[in-house]
Parts: structure tokens; C-alpha cells; sequence
């Protein structure tokens, strides 16, 4: 094998054998871009922004203006005159552009074109415009394009990758494409996540998929602003429902597990229930609702039930000393039920003490001591003073319990 000529084949094996060679200080062209040849079932022309055809293996075709050609998918330019191209002239073929400068087709779609603008497939499909951030690009413009060029192409710089707005992050199969197995937590530094088609939690317990539906078993939030409220009713859980004040009846007792004795309970009447009602009790499992005059015929309504998270700070307690001999009420009734009448002329007295205070003048006061002997009795006669405490009663005697 001679090696002295500035070409020559090295027929040699191994992966570095079988290339034509040079002595020269390398290879040069007047073109200036480094392309490959691509099958492709479109009829491409020099200046077409292309992206993988998923439906066709190994094959490209006019990119589109999509969510899945503005990612990953877009692969390159049809070149013009490649300065290097690898790859078999076979029929169906096309130099697609892979690195370099490239003549590339353009359009005022998304507005003028400047030096250094990002650009990306247009709505017309092969056809590049400015990208706006968030988009995925192919290339930098190197050459300005306004109102009133005439030019087809312009040259871009090939350059794939994410613009957002500010820089360019080149993709790769690390963190695009392939799902990422992260071991810590991400932190994005302030960066947007953009076209997102679907997001899931650990288990599936909550997801968005990509119309913006979330499914989430709590959402807790400051404020949500809808159009309508939908409400969800399931065998395991009925915050809605129907109940019925039957005929002469004045109450309907509703038991539901999804009442608690915070909940508020919305009731809606299905006509007019001719007296007046209210919400009488509420307790874990049931609430009743009642009317003030018996129903003239059955009475239908229906009823929501919010559970409610109070999470107010509770107001401070009272520190006031109650009075050291608060006088007796003139009447009570027992939280029972029963009532319970103060005589003003029969006092009890304090169990530690058998001294009778009463307002009348010096009289004879008969005291009974705590003995089962009915018939010992003491006489005897004393000066007594009235305090204020007790209303003004005249008696001659009173008994000590």
C-alpha cells in the first residue's frame, strides 16, 4: 500500500481501514455543511426544515408545525451542497444537513427575522420562522429577514435545542426522550417546565394529563375561582341528597356518615313548606330539620353537606372571679328538663353550718339536729339580722334540712 501521495485508499482492516486518506493538512470545500443521506417519502427540496417520520423507519419528511415536531423530532435542514456527505446517492434520498451552515427556508409568520433570532418550523410544514420561547429550534439565523426580502433562504447555523427565551439547552437522551431515574431532588433554578403532556405521582395517586384535567385525592388552596361546581357522588361517599317531611309530621331526622357535628348543611325546599323551619340538631351521622306547624302534605328537599376545617384561633377565656355569694334565681329548670322553684321562706341551709337567717323580728326558732331522734327538739330564741342577699319573707319557724 503507498502512502506517499496526497490521496490514497488504505484497504487496510480493522474499523479504521477501508477510507480514502490524505497527506495534506486535511480536507477542504467551498461548502459548509456536514450532511447525510436520509430516505424520505416527501419530495424534499434544498432549504426544508425536516423531522423524524415516526411512522416510516430510518425516514424523514417535511417538519410540522406540532407538539411532537417541536421537540426531539425535528433532525435538520436539506442541504444545498454539502461540504462533506456520507451516506448512498440512492433513489429517494436527500442530503440532510447535520452540522454547519445551511440555506434555509424562511417566513415573517412569527415577525422579522434578525442576526441571532432562534429559528423553528413555521405553520407551513418544511418552512422556518422565529421561535418564541419555550420552543424547540434548529438553528440560529445568520442573516436578517424582514418585510420586503425577496430572498428564499437565509443561512442558518444547525443548532438544536430548547430555547427559553434567554439561551439554548442542547438536547440529549439524558434528560429528554427517555424516562429519568433521579435520585434527588431537581431543582430547576427559577426555569420553566414547558410542553409537559402529562404529569403522575408516586402510585398514580394524583395526575394532569394533557387537556389540564387533574385528578387529585385532596387539593388544598387559598382561593379557587370556577365556572360551575361538579359534584362527585360515589358508594362510599353521598354529600348530596333527598329527604321528605312526611304528611302532619314536623321533623325529618336524616342520617348520613358523611355528617359530622362541624359540617354546614345546606337545605333547598322542593316547595313551600307553609311555617317556617330550621336546622334543629346536627351530630356525626345526622342532622334534623324541622318545621313549626305540622306538614298539610309531604315535603320534599334536598340537602348539601361541606364539611368544615375550622382552623380560627379560639378567643381567650374569661378570667373574671364569679361572685363569692351569687343570690339563688327566682326560678330554674334543669338542663333535663325539670324544673326547679326557690321558696324565698324556706331557705336550705349550708350543710356546715345550722344558723337560720331570716328577716323578721325576734321569734321563736325551732331547730331539728342532724339526728335520726325525731323527738329532740331545742327552744330557743334569738335576735336575727337579715342579710341582703335574701328577699324580705316574714316566718315564724323554718326547717333545717
Amino acid at each position: 500500500m503507498q502512502t506517499s501521495k496526497y490521496i490514497y485508499y488504505d484497504g487496510s482492516g480493522g474499523p479504521g481501514g477501508d477510507m480514502m486518506r490524505t497527506n495534506a493538512a486535511g480536507w477542504a470545500t467551498g461548502s459548509y455543511d456536514f450532511a447525510e443521506m436520509f430516505p424520505s417519502g416527501d419530495a424534499l427540496a434544498p432549504g426544508d426544515i425536516v423531522m423524524v417520520d415516526t411512522n416510516d423507519e430510518s425516514h424523514v419528511k417535511l417538519a410540522e408545525n406540532s407538539t411532537s415536531a417541536n421537540g426531539l423530532l425535528l433532525a435538520g435542514i436539506v442541504s444545498t451542497r454539502p461540504g462533506f456527505l456520507a451516506g448512498l446517492n440512492d433513489a429517494g434520498n436527500f442530503p440532510i444537513a447535520m452540522s454547519g451552515r445551511v440555506p434555509t427556508k424562511v417566513s415573517l409568520e412569527n415577525g422579522d427575522i434578525h442576526v441571532g433570532d432562534p429559528i423553528t418550523v413555521s405553520s407551513i410544514p418544511g418552512i422556518g420562522m422565529k421561535a418564541n420561547p419555550g420552543s424547540y429550534i434548529v438553528g440560529i439565523a445568520l442573516e436578517p429577514y424582514v418585510a420586503g426580502n425577496t430572498k428564499a433562504t437565509i443561512t442558518v447555523f444547525l443548532k438544536n435545542g430548547w430555547f427559553d427565551g434567554s439561551g439554548l439547552s442542547a438536547p440529549n437522551v439524558a434528560t429528554s426522550g427517555v424516562p429519568l431515574d433521579i435520585s434527588a431532588p431537581v431543582d430547576l433554578n427559577g426555569q420553566a417546565v414547558i410542553n409537559i403532556g402529562s404529569l403522575s405521582g408516586l402510585g398514580g395517586l394524583w395526575s394532569i394529563d394533557s387537556t389540564g384535567k387533574m385528578i387529585a385525592p385532596e387539593v388544598r388552596t387559598d382561593l379557587i375561582d370556577a365556572k360551575s361546581v361538579r359534584v362527585r357522588q360515589t358508594d362510599s361517599t353521598n354529600t348530596l341528597g333527598i329527604a321528605t317531611i312526611d304528611t302532619l309530621a314536623q321533623a325529618a331526622v336524616v342520617t348520613n356518615p358523611d355528617v359530622k357535628a362541624n359540617s354546614q348543611i345546606f337545605i333547598t325546599f322542593r316547595k313551600n313548606p307553609s311555617s317556617s323551619w330550621w336546622l334543629d340538631e346536627v351530630h356525626d351521622g345526622m342532622f334534623i330539620v324541622r318545621l313549626s306547624q305540622p306538614a298539610p302534605e309531604p315535603v320534599v328537599f334536598s340537602y348539601w353537606i361541606v364539611d368544615v376545617a375550622d382552623e380560627r384561633t379560639p378567643a381567650p377565656s374569661s378570667t373574671a372571679a364569679p361572685p363569692a355569694n351569687p343570690a339563688p334565681p327566682a326560678d330554674s329548670t334543669a338542663t333535663s328538663g325539670s324544673t326547679a322553684t326557690t321558696d324565698p321562706a324556706a331557705v336550705p341551709a349550708s350543710p356546715a353550718t345550722t344558723d337560720l337567717v331570716v328577716t323578721a323580728p325576734p321569734a321563736t326558732v325551732t331547730v331539728s339536729p342532724p339526728t335520726n331522734d325525731a323527738a329532740a327538739s331545742t327552744t330557743a330564741t334569738s335576735d336575727i339580722t337579715a342579710p341582703a342577699t335574701v328577699p324580705a319573707a316574714t316566718t315564724d319557724t323554718a326547717p333545717i334540712p
